[in-house]
């Protein structure tokens, strides 16, 4: 009988580190001793089905839910097997964004950094936008500070870019003090010189959104003009000339609320008016102007979730949302005042009274684009006032014949319009 050798005549011993990826995400590398070792993974995750278990030295395992799990790792070889059993937290994890260009940031809280991992390099030129949705106020806490003195430096802002109101700039190895913006939106640069470099910085970021205030109506709604398949959402490059008072108040919505704003950020796609209709009356029973962000949600001028009711409630009363050139709807169900959940019209047409009220994209639902005279019905009389906003000049960068939102009138209006010719929303939302 053969004699059985062990490599090094020694049994592996099983050890192994884990490291946050990505949201759930977590990377596992075995530390184990021993030869000829072979390994075999469980991540105490039974609701992630075949793949709670691996095998390889290293794997990456992303959980199914926030919370503790008990992972363990056995290694064998011909010397025997160990077992190693850890209780692993789990969280949604954001790593870091690190220097790399113009970057726009839209969660709450995370850190961001040089991203070095000794000394940062030369000629580094990097921005940060920090702008949470709905957030009143941003806050900046270093934890790592050392750049080359009075040459390199981290300067923040309280606002959407480098023209907003300086919050401090700073170079050196002294811990810059605790930073808040109170517009909402922080923007943060880094810069390096030509030459000599140091450990570069980490910084913490966090942000305050408003609890709700008043009985609010909470909606997600998309529009068609502005709304970009790559990324889910809509583009922002109106609110450079968005009105600061709600532009309601003329015909045909002829609406005298006096909701108005500060000042735009880069998360506010146009206003919308906000309807409530009771089922027994042609007229709306509450109407109120709110803001609508890049990610279809609708909220307050001071930037909580929600259109602002006041005091009132309702039951059972359905919800209208217009704006200047899209076609207006109405939800097919009914809320109550205030509701907790948003009605959200971008899962299906059917979220609608009439399927033909919006139109689907790549399985996202969204409101027609192109009622330039926001009469609730796409005709050639659309057509016509769009061709008289060019013809003149477009005076303003705010004009309903801009269907796409991008301060201008051109062909790509007009392919909208066209798209959606004919037609119109239910009888009860046209003037």
């Amino acid at each position: 009988m053969p004699l059985l050798v062990c490599p090094g005549d020694v049994p592996p011993v099983a050890s192994f580190t884990n490291t946050p990826v990505s949201g759930l995400a977590v990377s596992f590398n075995a530390t184990a001793t021993g030869a000829n070792n072979t390994y075999s993974w469980n991540f105490g995750d039974p609701a992630s089905g075949a793949s709670n278990t691996a095998t390889g030295a290293n794997a990456t395992h992303t959980f199914s839910a926030a919370g503790t799990y008990s992972v363990a790792l056995t290694v064998s070889n011909d010397c025997g097997s160990d077992i190693e059993t850890l209780n692993v937290i789990v969280t949604n994890y954001t790593p870091p964004v690190v220097c790399s260009g113009a970057q726009t940031i839209n969660n709450c809280s995370g850190v961001i950094t040089d991203g070095s991992s000794g000394d940062y390099a030369n000629n580094k030129n990097c921005t940060w936008l920090i702008a949470p949705t709905g957030a009143s106020s941003v806050t900046l806490t270093f934890t790592l500070f050392n750049t080359e003195a009075d040459w390199d430096f981290v300067d923040v802002y309280n606002g959407s870019n480098a023209s907003a109101p300086l919050l401090g700039s700073y170079s050196g190895t002294s811990l810059p003090p605790t930073l808040t913006a109170t517009s909402g939106q922080m923007f943060v640069r880094f810069t390096s010189d030509v030459s000599v470099v140091d450990d570069g910085f980490s910084a913490n970021y966090s942000c305050t959104i408003p609890e709700p205030t008043g009985n609010k109506v909470q909606a997600k709604i998309y529009l068609e003009g502005a709304y970009n398949t790559t990324t889910n959402s809509m583009v922002s490059d109106l609110n450079t000339s968005l009105p600061l008072a709600q532009p309601f108040n003329a015909a045909p919505w002829n609406y005298a609320g006096t909701e108005s704003i500060a000042a735009t950020n880069n998360n506010i796609i146009d206003w919308v008016l906000v309807e409530l209709y009771d089922g027994t009356s042609s007229t709306p029973i509450a109407r109120k102007a709110a803001l609508l962000y890049t990610d279809g949600t609708i909220h307050h001028t001071d930037g909580s979730l929600g259109a602002d009711f006041g005091n009132n409630t309702w039951s059972a009363v359905r919800l209208s949302i217009r704006h200047r050139n899209h076609l207006p709807v109405m939800s097919k169900n009914t809320i109550n005042v205030p509701n907790l959940t948003p009605y959200d019209f971008t899962t299906s047409v059917s979220q609608a009274d009439g399927d033909a009220q919006m139109r689907e994209i790549e399985g996202v639902a969204m409101m027609r684009a192109g009622d330039f005279n926001s009469d609730g019905t796409l005709t050639y009389i659309d057509y016509n006032l769009a061709i008289s906003q060019l013809l003149s000049g477009s005076p303003t960068n705010y004009v309903t014949g801009d269907a796409n939102l991008d301060r201008n009138i051109t062909n790509t209006d007009f392919a909208l319009y066209l798209n959606n010719l004919s037609y119109m929303s239910i009888p009860l939302l046209r003037y």
